[in-house]
């Protein structure tokens, strides 16, 4: 029942996923924002991890070499007496989370879930809460290293759906509505001030060190400010943005960028202000936009796929990655990719290899 939706799956990832943005809590805005911005969470996520969901036997295993020069190393995902659909995510380059399982024509539904701290190169098992015996749908998203959360529906309405916190110690059930439970999974905890200027924030942007960054919508303008001190002062660049401004991070935080659609703009952030970048490709969209360490900035252009932009020069991913259908940065640097049909998961970098994960 589960398996039909591997489409959706995807679309929900697109949609969700991709990007480098992270809302901020409902919890933690006041209370004339929480209404205006309950609505739009499930549109904005953090990603720290991609979704590939692979059938028993939708890939066959290739060997490890890709064109000259290019390294790709097979690193079968296998849990023992697992079977069923395949998810994978990974939240850094040596972290990752797999379920494995699915709902027969008859009978209870079964899934197994396991992860690894040696990049796929084995899996553990974790303990599971016990679940309906014909759920209508069961998935889960990593937070981190350390911990996922597992969503499970038993009907169309709210009320039939749960969530639980999966982690190094067992498992506990998390309380609150939907929204409330994607909140907590995606949002930066809330500093402890926010920035001195009129508007909503719609969300904080951080890498591994540099400012913490805020976005502040206000009508038809799009403010934005930076923090040093985890968010107990802020400095509000001079700048006005275009109103569907849209903030990035590299994932080392030495680079912040602002990009906006129809037309399509590119302005490098600095803690004292704003420069736009001439040459930015136009037929680039800002969802397609994932910030990489070094300055670059991933992207696809239509007639070349999926590659780099630096410093006004197009670099394409070796094949077969310039061709993956959905892309993103995770937070160590890392570049992990699906390609579609299969589909498989491919995760790594020019400078490291290149990793794909099939079913074992």
């Amino acid at each position: 029942m589960a398996d039909t939706r591997v489409e959706d799956a995807f679309a929900r990832f697109a949609d969700e996923y991709t990007g480098s943005f992270r809302p901020v809590p409902v919890e933690a805005m006041p209370g004339w924002r929480r209404a205006r911005r309950k609505g739009a969470l499930w549109l904005g996520g953090l990603v720290v991890a991609l979704v590939a969901a692979v059938s028993v036997n939708a890939l066959q295993p290739v060997g490890g070499d890709g064109p000259p020069g290019v390294r790709i190393e097979d690193r079968p995902v296998h849990l023992d007496g697992a079977n069923g659909y395949m998810r994978v995510q990974f939240v850094d380059a040596e972290h990752g989370w797999v379920m494995i399982g699915g709902c027969p024509a008859a009978g209870s539904c079964e899934y197994t879930m396991g992860k690894t701290a040696d990049g796929g190169r084995s899996w553990a098992r974790v303990d599971l809460p016990e679940l309906p015996a014909r759920p209508v749908s069961v998935t889960f998203q990593a937070r981190d290293a350390g911990s996922a959360v597992l969503e499970v529906s038993e009907g169309d309405d709210d009320a039939a759906r749960s969530a639980w916190e999966i982690g190094g110690t067992g498992f506990h059930r998390i309380d609150g509505d939907p929204i409330g439970i994607a909140a907590w999974l995606s949002a930066t905890p809330a500093p402890p001030a926010w920035p001195a200027v009129r508007g909503t924030v719609t969300g904080l942007a951080s890498g591994r060190s540099g400012p913490l960054w805020a976005q502040v919508y206000d009508g038809l303008i799009t403010r934005v400010a930076a923090s040093r001190d985890g968010g107990r002062t802020w400095t509000v660049l001079p700048e006005e943005f275009p109103a569907q401004g849209v903030l990035r991070v590299s994932p080392d935080g030495r680079d912040a960028w602002l990009f906006t659609d129809q037309p399509t703009r590119l302005w490098r952030l600095r803690e004292d202000g704003a420069s736009e970048v001439p040459g930015f490709p136009t037929t680039v969209t800002a969802k397609e936009v994932n910030p990489v360490d070094g300055g670059g900035l991933l992207v696809r252009l239509p007639t070349s796929g999926l590659g780099v932009w630096r410093e006004g020069q197009f670099e394409p991913l070796p094949e077969p990655m310039v061709h993956a259908d959905l892309a993103t940065v995770l937070p160590d640097g890392a570049i992990a990719l699906v390609l579609l049909p299969g589909p498989e998961l491919i995760v790594g970098g020019d400078r490291t290899g290149w990793v794909r994960y099939p079913k074992g």
